[in-house]
Parts: C-alpha cells; sequence; structure tokens
C-alpha cells in the first residue's frame, strides 16, 4: 500500500511539472515576427509550429566513436528508382548555400543520382555556395552580382532556373537564441517569397547538410577549444533542425540530409572532411546528392 501511494505521489508530481512547463512556454510565446510595413511575414499556423518545436527537449544518449564509424547508411535500394521521361530535355538547377555547398563542386555526384532518374534528361546545376557567408548574405545573391574567390557570378535568378535548392546555412550562423533563429526563419521565407515574385514557375526546394561530429567539430581548421566546440556544433544543430521546421511547416521540399547523417544525434564521422572536420566527406557528398536527388525527382514532371 505505501508503495503504492508513492507511486501517486511521484506521478502527481510529474503531470503538475509538466504543466507548469507548458504554462511557462505559453506565457513566454513571442509574436508572430512582423515585416517594417507591419505586416505579418509567417502564417499563424506555422508560427505556433515554429514554437512549439523551438520547445522540444531531446533525449540524448552516449554512441561510442567505433560505432559511428561503422554504422551503415541505408538510403533505399537503387532498384526502387524507375527512370522516367521528362516534358523538357534540358533542366537548371541552381543551389544556394555557404561553404557546405561550395565545397561540393561541379556537383558530380548529383549528377549522376539524376541520371538513375532521368536518363535522357540533361541537367545544368549552378553551384551558388559562398564559403563565410550567412543566409541573408544569400539571399543578396539572388539578385545581385558578387564576387566570389575572385570571380563575378550572376544573380542566381538571372540564370534563369527551373529549380533553386536553399540550404540552410547553418554552418554560419548567428547565436543560439530564439532571436536569432527567428532571424533565420525570415531569411528563408524572404528567400521563397523573392524566388516567388520572379517566377511561380520556379520549384522551390530547401535542404539541410550533414549533421556535424560534436567532439572533433573543427579539429584541423579552426580548433575550436572543447567548451567553445560544444557550444558551436550544438547552435549549427538548431539551424538545421530550424531549416526543417520550416520547410515543412511551410509545405516546401526538403531534402534533409542531416536527419539521414545522424546517429544518437551525433553527425557520422565518415560523411564528415577527416582534414577539417566541418565539411563533407567524399561520403557525406554522395549522401546528400541522393537525398537531394529523390526530392528533385518528386518536383519534376
Amino acid at each position: 500500500m505505501l508503495n503504492l501511494m508513492r507511486t501517486i505521489v511521484a506521478l502527481s508530481v510529474m503531470t503538475v511539472l509538466s504543466l507548469l512547463a507548458s504554462l511557462s512556454i505559453i506565457l513566454t510565446y513571442p509574436k508572430n515576427p512582423r515585416n517594417q510595413r507591419g505586416q505579418s511575414t509567417i502564417s499563424d499556423a506555422a508560427w505556433m509550429t515554429y514554437f512549439n518545436n523551438k520547445g522540444q527537449v531531446d533525449n540524448r544518449r552516449f554512441a561510442d566513436f567505433a560505432s559511428l564509424l561503422t554504422t551503415p547508411q541505408v538510403l533505399g535500394a537503387e532498384s526502387d528508382i524507375t527512370p522516367r521521361n521528362t516534358q523538357k530535355e534540358l533542366y537548371k538547377v541552381a543551389v544556394l548555400g555557404d561553404s557546405m555547398i561550395d565545397t561540393m563542386g561541379d556537383f558530380a555526384y548529383l549528377k549522376e543520382e539524376l541520371k538513375k532518374y532521368f536518363p535522357k534528361t540533361k541537367f545544368e546545376i549552378y553551384n551558388y555556395g559562398a564559403g563565410a557567408t550567412t543566409i541573408e548574405v544569400g539571399l543578396s545573391h539572388l539578385l545581385a552580382d558578387f564576387t566570389y574567390n575572385h570571380q563575378t557570378k550572376a544573380a542566381l535568378l538571372n540564370v534563369n532556373p527551373d529549380i533553386v535548392v536553399v540550404e540552410s546555412f547553418a554552418y554560419n550562423h548567428w547565436d543560439n537564441t530564439q532571436g536569432d533563429l527567428d532571424r533565420q526563419w525570415l531569411a528563408m521565407a524572404d528567400i521563397a517569397g523573392t524566388i516567388k515574385r520572379r517566377s511561380k514557375d520556379i520549384k522551390i526546394i530547401f535542404a539541410t547538410t550533414i549533421a556535424p561530429y560534436c567532439p572533433t567539430y573543427t579539429d584541423g581548421s579552426a580548433n575550436l577549444p572543447p567548451e567553445r566546440k560544444l557550444i558551436e556544433c550544438e547552435t549549427v544543430k538548431s539551424y538545421l533542425k530550424n531549416t526543417i521546421n520550416f520547410a515543412t511547416s511551410q509545405n516546401y521540399p526538403l531534402a534533409d540530409a542531416y536527419t539521414a547523417s545522424l546517429i544518437n544525434d551525433e553527425g557520422l564521422p565518415n560523411n564528415i572532411n577527416q582534414k577539417d572536420h566541418i565539411h563533407p566527406s567524399e561520403l557525406g557528398q554522395q549522401l546528400f546528392s541522393k537525398i537531394l536527388a529523390k526530392t528533385i525527382s518528386k518536383v519534376i514532371e
């Protein structure tokens, strides 16, 4: 009888704590962001979804390094792909992002994957990745020419793309605060709006790159100290998750390499360049390309 009473008391305490946590979320719920004209930039439903997702708690578990290195990534058998023809002979795909996109080069792996879906269709892939740039800088690259690595590039929308892929820019983030995550959210909304104003026929895909591995994050490049390394790595994850929340709540196609590259909330080291411990390795590029090609196949008629 005594044990039963203790159990009831424990459950009651847990219930009260849960209600208090919910009340805290309600009391701190922010206002829907507005532009300079005072107009809402995000639907109330989307903003509620976004805020609620931010209140969720991650249950993290420890995973040893050896298991991370040896755990395979299963993306589905290639026999599941049914090759098909398209309405057009040529599609232009522009991929916007930071150095996580820039280091993909000419997207050879993506072209290989797209060939499996559309063997008779030609794809021109435009790499609009630029290192050390935030998503707000990426927004400016849609309409304005810019110089990167001593070369002038035409504004992204001026190449008349059929598809624009917008990566998260999570690795060039601001602080891990609600205000800065909202800032990323609004920049994504601005990017989508800018593309739609140019042409409603342009397909928009949001994408997340591979997950970081916090224990070695930036080793060999920025070489952050251990305490700073963890803060920066977790911030990257927050911005990647924010991108997922935005895309899903706003009903945009999502190429989610972040979730596919996770094991126990850490990035799989095999997918990460072992020289700088930031950018995708060859395997990481292949993973991103497989997921992006599959997403592109769903938006092409």
